[in-house]
């Protein structure tokens, strides 16, 4: 959703603005879907770890995928919004009301304001074959450290 995230960075959503309607089911359009502060900042502190190039802020989710147009780009883009992904607001909400602590790392696969995917560009498929396993290692450090509390006692 900004020119300045490129294919193959990381973005770690703090919040999802809830542009779908799954969500409507269980409350008000007005509650926010956030994530677990502290998972957060464990994957910032990770992700950053691995030499990912990491971007941090909101996110919008849709129950539409693929029909971004111009003006709904332009629109949410001036909100300040990072990126466009399908599940993240359900996933934030209905984790945020049965207090499970949640958190999300996305990798970049396509610009929307640019209008570049991933696949239109070879050279990059390397670089988001690296960035996956990257992400991939994070997430599992992350449950690693919180496994290894628990069973120590460290972890909330």
């Amino acid at each position: 959703m900004r020119e300045d995230i490129g294919i193959g960075d990381v973005v770690i959503p703090v919040a999802a603005a809830r542009d779908e309607d799954t969500t409507d089911h269980y409350v008000d359009k007005k509650v926010p879907a956030v994530a677990d502060f502290e998972l957060i900042s464990k994957l910032i502190e990770v992700a950053r770890r691995y030499k990912l190039k990491v971007h941090v802020g909101s996110i919008v989710t849709t129950s539409s995928p693929f029909s971004e147009d111009v003006e709904w780009v332009r629109k949410w883009s001036s909100y300040g919004v990072l990126a466009v992904k399908c599940e993240t607001s359900v996933l934030y909400l209905l984790s945020y009301l049965n207090n499970i602590p949640v958190a999300a790392i996305l990798t970049v696969s396509d610009n929307v304001v640019k209008k570049e995917m991933y696949w239109m560009k070879p050279e990059v498929e390397k670089a988001m074959v690296e960035t996956y396993d990257k992400v991939i290692k994070v997430a599992l450090d992350i449950l690693t450290e919180i496994v290894y509390s628990e069973k120590h006692g460290l972890y909330r």
